[in-house]
């Protein structure tokens, strides 16, 4: 065996030790637990369950849901300005949730939520209309 062939096969290895380790985090990062999240490189993030209620949460202030399928985000710190972020929302799967779901996020003031312009605004729904959903949401 060659220094070359070596030092590929190293390199190889320590990609598949990389690969499982991403993985296991993974899984263990979307396990739902009640209390703060684990989440070194976010600026704010959480599971938010269908009902508004905070699961797991790192920077985000209790969420207001004025109607169905409708969440207003705020984050703790004051200088996570909405309009200049990108938030990255998931929904969650529940067991019940719809395959025909959406979620939707707007980062503008919206009259659902007051117009505030310190707030993240949620929709979740299906085809039938509002609806309801878990959901991650994430700014990095």
């Amino acid at each position: 065996m060659t220094l070359l062939s070596t030092t590929r096969s190293k390199i190889a290895a320590a990609a598949v030790l990389a690969a499982v380790t991403a993985s296991v985090g993974t899984a263990v990062a979307f396990a739902s637990q009640a209390g703060p999240a684990r989440a070194p490189y976010a600026q704010a993030g959480a599971l938010v369950e269908y009902n508004g209620a905070l699961s797991q949460s790192k920077g985000i202030a209790p969420v207001q849901k004025p109607s169905a399928g409708t969440y207003c985000i705020k984050f703790t710190d004051a200088r996570l300005d909405p309009q200049k972020l990108i938030p990255t929302a998931v929904l969650g799967a529940s067991g019940t949730t719809p395959w025909d779901a959406t979620i939707m996020v707007r980062t503008d003031p919206w009259a659902a939520c007051g117009n505030a312009t310190d707030t993240v605004t949620v929709f979740t729904g299906t085809s039938a209309g509002a609806q309801d959903l878990p959901f991650y949401i994430a700014i990095h």
